[in-house]
């Protein structure tokens, strides 16, 4: 299947593996921080940890933390498993 030039196709999952949700005609030029706001929703994360705080997600993939600031293309390949992680702060 072809996407349009200067897009790609990602598989987003949550920690569990089970949620799983094809993100395609992801700009190249967009960064984690936008990839991981737009899926969370389709993945049904939760927004707000039981105490009512709001959560953070990071991302993962093949093995590697990545930066939100990092762009997709840049640290990604078409058809990459992306795996989104709450971030956990300690106190």
């Amino acid at each position: 299947m072809a996407t349009v030039e200067g897009t790609m196709t990602l598989f987003v999952e949550d920690f569990t593996g089970q949620v799983r949700h094809r993100a395609s005609g992801v700009p190249q030029d967009a960064t984690l921080g936008e990839l991981i706001a737009g899926v969370s929703n389709r993945l049904r994360l939760p927004a707000n940890d039981s105490q009512g705080r709001p959560v953070t997600y990071a991302a993962r993939a093949g093995g590697a933390s990545l930066n939100e600031g990092d762009r997709v293309g840049d640290v990604l390949l078409d058809n990459a498993v992306v795996t989104l992680t709450q971030n956990v702060t300690a106190g």
